[in-house]
């Protein structure tokens, strides 16, 4: 069963603030190297989620009560980057990240027969703080057109996530 089958609601919102201290442009001339960027940004997120019921297995489905979950996250980092040619930039960064509002989720539960009550069954309390170090190339495809490539680690006590984007950036 997919998660967003069952999720009602997803909203994200995010604002990222990027002070620019050096030139990271996959589309000037020669080699060179900057520290290019630190960057400071927040991100909240809201979860609503239905209750849903099993099915298949008579009186032992489960029935799961709805629950909703909110995340505040803020960032700080900073960026370097390499100019391999006139269309190629390596970027590295790290951050710091940190969240104010995920709580521990709390699932409520009960066969689906008569005569059960709702059991609570709780999950992971998630650690708070986070460390993201990336690497990424840039590439320079025409004058308005530039593709990357961006790999994420992130550490927290008991937790080690991965991210890998890749994308298109037009300018019009």
């Amino acid at each position: 069963m997919k998660f967003f089958d069952r999720c009602d609601r997803l909203i994200m919102f995010g604002v990222v603030f990027v002070m620019v201290t050096g030139v990271a442009m996959a589309t000037g001339e020669g080699q060179g190297g900057s520290l290019g960027e630190n960057e400071q940004c927040t991100q909240d997120s809201y979860i609503d989620t239905d209750g849903y019921s099993e099915n298949g297995a008579g009186a032992w489905n489960q029935k799961i009560k709805g629950y909703d979950v909110d995340s505040f996250v803020s960032r700080i980092g900073a960026k370097a980057d390499y100019q391999f040619s006139s269309k190629l930039v390596g970027e590295l960064s790290g951050s710091y990240s940190h969240e104010f509002a995920n709580q521990e989720v709390k699932i409520d539960s009960k066969f689906d027969r008569a005569g059960t009550s709702y059991r609570s069954t709780s999950g992971l309390v998630p650690d708070k703080d986070s460390f993201i170090i990336g690497a990424g190339l840039v590439g320079a495809i025409n004058e308005k057109m530039v593709g990357f490539v961006n790999y994420d680690l992130e550490l927290k006590d008991d937790f080690v996530g991965h991210t890998t984007m890749v994308g298109l950036r037009c300018s019009f």
